[in-house]
Formats: structure tokens, sequence, C-alpha cells
């Protein structure tokens, strides 16, 4: 068990290492940042799936309201005929059964609603985070990326200007000759 976790210590470290060293490079930023951006699109993915599941749903449970209360103005209107055909009894039985199960459906309905609208709401913030989280990605990866070309670059500058260091075949013959001159004198 210890040998596991010293090979999983080793292997974490080794990955941090070799991570660290290619973040120095241009190609090595890029490849940071795309793994994270493809970790936060599929969050970013999954949460506006879920959204417009919702969003579905939420249409369904309208349209079920709507029918509900069209359901119980018919069956008011029902009730409303046999009363004024002085069919009390009938009335009562109708109402007693068929508007209460409408009802009862309409408040059912209602709460699902209601559930799913907050749902919603907290679906839109989940997604926006995800989608700024996006965003800043982006960004932070070209302004990474353009800091670390720019780096190398006055780098690269700071080392052609160097009159100390010999940056090609010439100037070492140079060097070397200007050596052997100095031995001589």
């Amino acid at each position: 068990m210890q040998l596991l976790k010293a090979i999983k210590c080793l292997f974490r470290g080794k990955a941090i290492s070799v991570v660290k060293q290619t973040v120095n490079t241009v190609e090595g930023v890029e490849a940071v940042y795309e793994s994270a951006i493809e970790e936060a699109e599929i969050k970013y993915e999954k949460s506006c799936s879920k959204l417009i599941e919702i969003l579905g749903k939420i249409d369904t449970a309208e349209e079920n309201l709507e029918k509900y209360k069209s359901d119980l103005a018919e069956t008011e209107k029902r009730c409303k005929q046999l009363v004024d055909a002085n069919r009390i009894e009938d009335a009562k039985v109708y109402s007693s059964t068929k508007r209460k199960g409408i009802l009862n459906s309409i408040a059912t309905e209602e709460e699902n609603l209601h559930n799913l609208n907050m749902l919603k709401v907290e679906l839109e913030k989940i997604n926006k985070t995800h989608e700024q989280r996006l965003n800043m990605l982006s960004v932070n990866k070209q302004r990474d990326m353009n800091a670390i070309y720019i780096s190398n670059e006055v780098n690269d500058i700071y080392k052609q200007l160097d009159p100390h260091r010999s940056s090609n075949e010439t100037d070492k013959l140079i060097d070397h000759a200007h050596n052997e001159v100095a031995q001589l004198a």
C-alpha cells in the first residue's frame, strides 16, 4: 500500500514538473488552457442541455395547466346547466367528482410549475457562471500566450544584443582570433 502511494506521489510530481516546464512555452500555455476550456465547454453544454430540458417541462406544465383550467370552465358550465335544469342532485354529484378532480390537478400542476420555475432560475445562474468561466479562460489564454510570446521575443533580442555572447560561428571565430592575437602580443 505504501509503495502504491509512493508511486502515485512520484508520478504526480513528475506530471507537475512536466507541466511547469511546458507552461514556459506558447504551445504549453495553449495546451493547458485548451484542456481547461474543453472541460469548461463540457460543463457549459451540460448546463445548457439541462436548462433546455427544464424549459420544455415548463412549457408542458403550462399547457397542462391551461387544459385543466379549460376543463374546469367546461365542468362549471355543465354544473350550471344541470342546476338551471333543476337537476340539483346531478349537479352535486358532477361537481363533487369531476370538479374536485380537476381542482386537484390544477393545484398539483401549479405546484409543479412553481418548482420548475425555481429550478430554471438556479440553472440560469449556473449556466451564466459556466459561460463566464469559459469566456474568462479564452481571454486569459490569449493574454498569457501573448505574454509568453513577447517575453520569449524580448529574451531572444537580449541574447542577440549581448556583446559577451557569441551567437554564431563568425562571432566565435572572431573571439578565437582575438584571443590568438592577444597571446601573440
